[in-house]
């Protein structure tokens, strides 16, 4: 009985979105407080899509959602397999819609690679976002991250 409590909850939570679309944030919470990370990252997915968020903005922003978007698939990138749009391809596309997070952005992406194992395209991550970044912020961001990941692969 105890094991179907996630999804009872999941059901009842989705039925109760459908009623009052301004408590998604407290579903999102919930997901996450409950390590239920794959609905929570479908769920993320969904909200990215809806054309209008359905919570006032002042709570969360669409930029604010993207990058926990992108820092979740980051930490768990095994999780994020099970999404239907690929996990790098979204965060390439925050990077393109939000140019002034690119750096910590283009970070996610790198260490969304890394902690795959793919350490080559980790690198190459890094070589893109230096060549196409424009502001100098951005610039010591990725670099000083660049290097802690070289001195990683160094070390180990």
């Amino acid at each position: 009985m105890a094991e179907d409590y996630p999804a009872v909850a999941i059901h009842a939570y989705k039925r109760f979105i459908k009623l009052k679309p301004d408590k998604s944030l407290d579903y999102l919470d919930f997901l996450l407080r409950n390590d239920l990370l794959k609905e929570a990252l479908s769920f993320y997915v969904d909200l990215l899509e809806m054309k209008e968020l359905p919570f006032a903005s002042k709570l969360k922003s669409r930029l604010e959602l993207w990058l926990e978007l992108s820092e979740f698939v980051a930490k768990y990138p095994s999780r994020a397999q099970s999404l239907k749009t690929p996990a790098d391809t979204l965060i390439r596309y925050a990077i393109a819609k939000y140019p002034e997070e690119a750096g910590r952005l283009w970070i996610f992406l790198a260490d969304y690679y890394s902690r795959l194992g793919y350490f080559g395209k980790a690198r190459d991550v890094f070589e893109e976002a230096l060549a196409q970044l424009t502001s100098v912020k951005d610039f010591g961001v990725i670099f000083n991250a660049y290097m802690k990941f070289e001195e990683a692969m160094l070390d180990s």
